[in-house]
């Protein structure tokens, strides 16, 4: 239980410790170094993943091919690689902790909705001006502040989108880990904390999974349509009643957010006029199509690992990543980073089918589904290739399939004739083995 409590606890943190030549210890690193090996002695025994070692083999190529064949500088690619073993590492603590437990998926949903509602408050706090931007750098508090007067809220990270990424992941646990009268008590306060942030993406997939959890039931794993149907005008309502109700300078906030937003889809889609519009949404538009361009320029083997955010500063003058973790990982390697996108993919959606088709708790299943479905959402418009969150929903994969197989030691098979057919039952019983 420590590793899990320590290695969720860390996500929610942002703090640089010390910095080591090109390699920043923060509190995420620290742990990964100093606890989790202390877990794993508690543990006696590690659990092997070759999911977890496939990916890290892929991603550690996909790093070091552009060095090696294309001729890139590398100057902290030494450091990149200690990061990403190191988080592998980590994730493999994690894996055999959870692997200990009897219901790893509950156990892991409670910890990280016990620190997205504590974020939550934080957020509310920080929001309302009670409670400080704790571990947000001097040089970035003025871009907290919004020309409404808002300031986004973080909790104790340092990116007020992050924030928003970890709570927004925290919803799709409630259905599992919070009782039934306090569940929409929980959804809501994990919203509102979102909302605080003001991170549109996070506001979007939070709403996506308020609606997919609600409609779908604890026992059953699919969306019922009728439910769907009646939530989505409630859903709507609700909305329009919200935004009714806010201050008007929150309202012109919002509006302002959203035709930014829209202003960046038309740029991107239709390559619109934007003149001399200056907002994140055009911004985005600008990275997305500067890193496709430097793929374009890099195909095979890519630019290797942060050496994006200064080609694309020399290129169209923004000093930033591509805020999106699957061109990233492209860029970084090129066919070898798309491999590994593959590798990824295979490995997650294979555990969650194992789950599945070995008749594994569904509501945990499905609330692992919804888990890494906002974490690849917000893979979209966030960088997480250099941070643990990378890791954690192909954990959670890993540990439902492996632990599905592992229930499963006999199967019990039935057979009669009934008017000329034959038929077969099989039944699953908890094996006495392990993975």
């Amino acid at each position: 239980m420590a590793v899990v409590v320590a290695y969720v606890g860390s996500q929610f943190v942002d703090v640089t410790l010390a910095t080591v030549g090109d390699l920043v210890l923060s509190v995420q690193k620290v742990t990964a170094i100093v606890v989790l090996p202390l877990g794993a002695i508690l543990l006696r025994r590690l659990r092997w993943s070759s999911a977890i070692a496939a990916t890290a083999a892929a991603l550690s190529l996909a790093y070091v091919v552009a060095a090696g064949l294309g001729g890139q500088p590398a100057p902290t690619l030494a450091s990149d690689l200690f990061a990403l073993i190191l988080n592998a590492i980590a994730a493999l603590v994690l894996y055999a902790a959870l692997l200990d437990m009897p219901r790893p998926v509950q156990t892991f949903g409670r910890v990280w909705c016990f620190c997205a509602v504590v974020t939550s408050m934080l957020a509310l706090g920080q929001v309302l001006g009670v409670v400080p931007l704790m571990n947000v750098p001097d040089e970035l508090l003025s871009r907290r502040l919004t020309d409404s007067g808002l300031l986004r809220a973080s909790g104790l990270k340092a990116d007020p989108n992050f924030a928003a990424m970890m709570m927004t992941a925290g919803v799709a646990f409630t259905a599992v880990v919070v009782s039934r009268p306090l569940r929409l008590a929980a959804r809501l306060a994990l919203f509102v904390g979102v909302a605080a942030t003001l991170s549109r993406m996070g506001m979007i997939v939070a709403a996506v999974l308020l609606l997919a959890s609600a409609s779908a039931g604890t026992r059953r794993h699919r969306i019922s349509s009728v439910r769907m149907i009646f939530l989505l005008p409630v859903a709507a309502l609700l909305a329009i009643i919200l935004y009714g109700s806010l201050p008007p300078n929150v309202q012109m906030y919002v509006d302002a957010r959203f035709w930014d937003l829209g202003r960046g889809a038309e740029y991107l889609l239709v390559g619109a006029d934007v003149g001399t519009v200056d907002g994140s949404g055009v911004e985005r538009a600008d990275l997305l199509l500067g890193t496709l361009t430097i793929i374009a320029m890099n195909p095979l083997v890519g630019v290797g690992p942060n050496n994006l955010q200064g080609m694309l500063y020399a290129n169209i003058g923004i000093d930033k990543g591509a805020h999106n973790t699957y061109l990233e990982i492209v860029a970084i390697g090129g066919i070898f980073g798309l491999f590994a996108i593959g590798v990824y993919v295979a490995n997650l959606l294979g555990g969650l089918r194992r789950g599945r088709t070995l008749n594994w708790s569904s509501s945990d299943v499905r609330c692992a589904q919804l888990f890494c479905l906002a974490v690849g959402l917000m893979a979209a418009v966030l960088t997480i290739v250099y941070n643990a969150m990378l890791w954690i929903p192909l954990t959670l994969a890993c540990v439902i399939g492996a632990d599905a197989s592992s229930r499963v030691s006999g199967v019990v098979t039935v057979r009669s004739i009934n008017g000329g057919r034959r038929w077969a039952r099989s039944r699953n019983v908890r094996g006495k083995t392990g993975t």
